[in-house]
């Protein structure tokens, strides 16, 4: 629960947002504000997810004149550029009374920055005397309508105001999926004890006693063959979509040289900027980040160029065995062509589509015959123009 009570104590006032633990969120605090927000009551979060900044608000008439909303809402307009922006909360101001003066003033607020208000209904139901009053005040206004596939109020009553229920749409990414992959457990253990074996283990008189060294090549390749598979069995890892391939050896150097950079940034702000940021711009700290930049982008441009040469290397290969389903295979990855087994999202039914192309044929005959009794084809012709004699004058 994130909450701002009114700064001068009065025990009125303030807001808060109920956020559930399955939500990724950050508080976002507008900094350097020009006009003074003493007597606003008002909550950023970022919810990092959808990337979408809400800002969750109540305005009373008595302690914040609708002026000074105003001019922090267009102030925190201009500094957020576009990004995607709902305010929601209770401005105090009756979006059914559209003569009113502080209707104009918000509604012109809100189209500076395209901005509409989702809510159609009334919100509040109140007793004053023996008069029953509804009004609108509690509103969600924001830029990002298209993204709304609902917005309606609730019977279920906070004090004398009506719950509000909205339902966006958006894409949330999803983390990369690891490939199961199947290697060889080339482990240092394992290969001391292969090469242990080997060279102590082993009698090799019989083959030095042959005289036939094709046989003699055959029976040293299947026992070396015999104790690679016994020393070094098979396991399953667990690929991410970021693994490199068969990097090289500038790549893996470069890679390291990336982290530590990133390690000496985080440790310099660590030590110098961990509680109290600098009023003027640290030339360290500009200077390492220029670094890590540089080495960033090199490091890049490097991880691409062994993706490419490896797959030319491994279209090379299976050229020259002439394995074209193999050649086929590398260059759908090398694309990201989607694979056969992917498409999982047709609706069609088998039978329905099997009865549509057997009966079709019967049914579009049946049609022309009947078209043709009744129509002619001259009736679709387009009439001839009659040539319009024209006189010379000599």
């Amino acid at each position: 629960f994130v909450r701002k009570d009114r700064s001068n104590d009065s025990g009125h006032g303030g807001c808060g947002i109920l956020i559930s633990k399955n939500i990724k969120f950050k508080i976002y605090e507008h900094k350097d504000m020009l006009f003074p927000t003493d007597r606003i009551e008002a909550i950023w979060i970022h919810l990092t997810d959808p990337n979408i900044y809400l800002c969750c608000f109540y305005r009373s008439e008595q302690f914040c004149p609708l002026d000074s909303f105003l001019d922090y809402m267009t102030e925190c307009m201009m500094k957020m550029g576009g990004k995607r922006i709902i305010w929601l909360g209770d401005v105090n101001v009756d979006q059914n009374n559209i003569n009113s003066l502080n209707y104009k003033k918000l509604d012109v607020t809100m189209r500076l920055f395209g901005m509409v208000q989702v809510v159609q209904e009334m919100t509040r139901i109140a007793k004053l005397g023996n008069i029953l009053t509804q009004s609108t005040i509690d509103v969600v206004i924001t830029n990002m309508y298209s993204m709304f596939l609902l917005c309606k109020v609730l019977n279920s009553r906070i004090g004398d105001h009506q719950a509000i229920k909205i339902v966006l749409d958006f894409n949330v990414d999803k983390c990369s999926k690891f490939k199961k992959v199947i290697i060889r457990d080339h482990c240092k253990h394992n290969l001391k004890t292969l090469k242990q074996f080997l060279t102590q283990c082993c009698d090799y008189s019989a083959l030095l006693e042959s005289n036939n060294v094709n046989s003699v090549a055959d029976g040293l390749l299947s026992h070396l063959k015999t104790c690679y598979e016994q020393f070094c069995p098979t396991k399953q890892i667990k690929c991410h979509s970021n693994y490199i391939d068969n990097p090289s050896k500038e790549l893996l150097q470069n890679i390291s040289l990336k982290h530590k950079l990133w390690k000496k940034i985080a440790a310099h702000r660590r030590k110098n900027h961990s509680t109290v940021q600098p009023q003027t711009p640290c030339i360290k700290c500009d200077a390492l980040w220029k670094a890590y930049t540089i080495q960033r982008n090199h490091t890049t441009k490097l991880s691409r160029e062994n993706k490419r040469t490896n797959i030319v290397k491994e279209l090379q290969a299976k050229s020259a065995a002439n394995d074209l389903r193999g050649v086929w295979k590398t260059i759908k990855k090398a694309s990201n062509l989607p694979t056969k087994g992917n498409n999982t999202d047709s609706n069609l039914d088998p039978e329905e589509t099997n009865k549509f192309f057997v009966s079709i044929g019967t049914e579009i005959q049946t049609e022309a015959s009947r078209f043709k009794q009744q129509a002619d084809f001259k009736d679709y012709l387009e009439p001839k123009k009659k040539k319009v004699p024209t006189a010379t004058l000599r």
